[in-house]
């Protein structure tokens, strides 16, 4: 099974990379994680930041972890349930263009491969759903927190959500 690690960058300043505070979490988080055979990460500093604090070396900046714009989904701050309503009922296709870029991502991994992504709030919400449509996962996910995906033989499924105890 191949695993995909998704998770929110850490705390940032006013200057668009990561606090005092921010790089500590960071660190401490990534103390706990890995090995990793792809680090992508969305190409903002506090996320590109976040990945190397945990300790990671980013194999490539990717700006669809920025934003699920890019496959029509503008309105992705809703909460999981109306969220999965809406990729199962009304947009549909949107949720095959997130799955298809995970498997995109996880094709290059080995067998039994690793990937973490560092993307923002809302975007790890979004992938979770369209990966996993039944995922419960409780409130919006807060610094250097996310969900672990496992997949095999082509199918997703929610393997933890990763909370962070600060």
């Amino acid at each position: 099974m191949k695993i995909i690690e998704i998770r929110r960058h850490s705390l940032r300043d006013f200057e668009g990379g990561l606090s005092p505070a921010g790089r500590l979490l960071a660190r401490r988080t990534g103390m706990d994680i890995g090995p990793f055979d792809l680090v992508l990460s969305s190409p903002l500093r506090r996320a590109v930041e976040t990945a190397e604090v945990m300790g990671f070396d980013v194999t490539r900046t990717d700006e669809r972890l920025s934003s699920l714009a890019w496959a029509g989904l503008n309105n992705w701050d809703l909460p999981a349930p109306a969220l999965a309503y809406v990729l199962q009922n009304d947009r549909p296709n949107v949720a095959d263009q997130i799955q298809a870029y995970i498997h995109e991502q996880a094709a290059e991994l080995p067998d039994e491969g690793r990937l973490l992504a560092i993307a923002h709030s809302g975007i790890i919400e979004g992938i979770a759903v369209a990966c996993v449509p039944d995922v419960v996962f409780g409130p919006a996910f807060d610094y250097c927190e996310g969900v672990r995906l496992g997949l095999a033989d082509g199918v997703f499924q929610l393997l933890d959500v990763l909370r962070v105890k600060r």
